[in-house]
């Protein structure tokens, strides 16, 4: 048998975009098929101010926050299966999903000591996260039964995450800081699966 389908939708508001792809493609014993999505969401603007007196050691204290934002993501899926025959299937899957998410956070802070600038400072935090998620599995029939089978499948997943952390100083004798961590999970599965009815 061969064939193959497609589509295509997108999505837009002032808030949230998007698009979605699908399509599969049929070749003989080979079946393909690939979905997308990728979208943006916008983080709602946030303005905060504070202003406080301490008369102890005459400083007088501004705060400014606002915080703006969004979020990117991807999604994607990808199948494969291959049908050597009716006894023997071969199949991989591969899930890809990556979400980078920046926080503008402009948290100024103007200190003055009898009317002298202290400090001021403002923050930018970034935050990227990508999982990707594969599998390959094997499956036989044994005779014309096909409750009685074995099945073969490997399993790995990954997920790197990585948060970028600035803070600028508007005071020439303090310098700016930037903080990056890092961190990652691996697994790896093998499975095993042998069925055979009871007569």
């Amino acid at each position: 048998m061969t064939g193959y389908t497609g589509s295509i939708s997108a999505q837009f508001g002032n808030r949230m975009n998007g698009g979605d792809a699908y399509v599969m493609v049929q070749k003989d014993k080979l079946t393909l098929s690939a979905n997308l999505h990728e979208g943006y969401m916008k983080t709602p603007k946030v303005e905060a101010t504070m202003s406080r007196d301490q008369l102890t050691n005459n400083q007088h204290i501004d705060n400014e926050i606002t915080l703006t934002g969004g979020a990117n993501t991807l999604f994607s899926t990808v199948d494969a299966t291959y049908a050597f025959d009716d006894k023997n299937t071969m199949s991989a899957t591969v899930n890809v999903m990556d979400i980078r998410n920046k926080s503008d956070m402009d948290f100024t802070t103007d200190i003055t000591m009898g009317g002298k600038p202290l400090t001021s400072y403002s923050q930018v935090n970034k935050t990227t996260m990508t999982s990707v998620n594969a599998s390959v599995d094997y499956s036989h029939i044994f005779g014309d039964n096909p409750q009685h089978n074995i099945t073969m499948a490997y399993r790995v997943s990954t997920q790197p995450r990585t948060n970028d952390s600035k803070t600028e100083y508007s005071i020439a004798e303090m310098p700016d800081y930037n903080q990056t961590d890092k961190n990652n999970m691996l697994e790896n599965t093998v499975q095993l699966d042998y069925a055979k009815p009871i007569d």
